[in-house]
């Protein structure tokens, strides 16, 4: 798994690729932990465009950080889900509890 991140005005902009499972979710909740707690942002955009693969690991990873950021009263949008994401986010229902958008620019212009 790879992360990086870039800020605009509204939201940290996270861009993920490669495998969020058992192994990598630990890595990826320290940044959506970091961000959340140390960088004071109150949105992230998360593009998982790139996502080769998500496991329930990487799910709980998002759904912890969702509740974060809600307490601070700010928003977890997705955006660019395609191929196993996409599909993981349909069987599970996540498309129906989070705001997904086509485009990183669509995902901003919401906040």
């Amino acid at each position: 798994m790879n992360i990086v991140q870039k800020n605009n005005d509204k939201a940290a902009i996270v861009v993920l690729s490669g495998r969020i499972d058992s192994v990598t979710s630990t890595e990826f909740d320290k940044f959506i932990t970091n961000i959340i707690e140390e960088n004071s942002f109150n949105n992230i955009i998360l593009n998982l465009a790139e996502v080769d693969y998500l496991s329930s690991a990487g799910l709980r990873v998002i759904l912890l950080g969702a509740k974060k950021i809600k307490e601070k009263n700010g928003k977890l949008i997705i955006c660019c889900l395609s191929g196993n994401a996409e599909e993981v986010f349909n069987l599970t229902g996540f498309s129906g509890i989070f705001p997904i958008f086509k485009t990183e620019e669509e995902a901003a212009g919401s906040l």
